[in-house]
């Protein structure tokens, strides 16, 4: 894993409190001590994410919960965990992309999957940067 991971001591900042809402909020919605007892994840997953069937993965490592607004917050979760991560809006990892992330790649590769989606759906900008700008910045 990339050594700039965002490190949560220290003082605070808005990223960091960022980064802790949404770590309070991946551990909610995982069910928090209950992420530890397939069981109970199953029962909420069954509960929170209508229309999931989950089955237990084959492979037992875990998986890597990332926050797409924030590709450092890089939580391990429990491979049972993967439909709540994602309904919780996280991006899942398999084990072996834990090892190898690198932030950058990661955020490029879905960065063009996501211009690819809008550019597939027809959608384009209706403004202009210079017409962004003066609206945001006065200019």
């Amino acid at each position: 894993m990339q050594s700039d991971f965002l490190g949560l001591t220290g003082g605070l900042n808005i990223e960091k409190e960022l980064a802790i809402n949404h770590l309070i909020r991946l551990y909610s919605a995982l069910g928090g001590r209950d992420r530890f007892f397939d069981k109970l994840v199953i029962q909420k997953t069954r509960e929170d994410v209508p229309g999931t069937h989950p089955i237990p993965p084959n492979d037992p490592k875990p998986r890597g919960a990332v926050h797409p607004t924030n590709a450092r917050i890089v939580k391990s979760i429990p491979p049972m965990c993967a439909d709540l991560a994602r309904h919780a809006g996280f991006e899942v990892i398999s084990p072996g992309e834990m090892e190898d992330l690198q932030i950058e790649e990661f955020v490029r590769l879905r960065t063009e999957a996501a211009l690819a989606v809008l550019r597939d759906r027809g959608i384009r900008p209706t403004m202009s940067l210079e017409e962004l700008l003066s609206i945001t910045r006065g200019e």
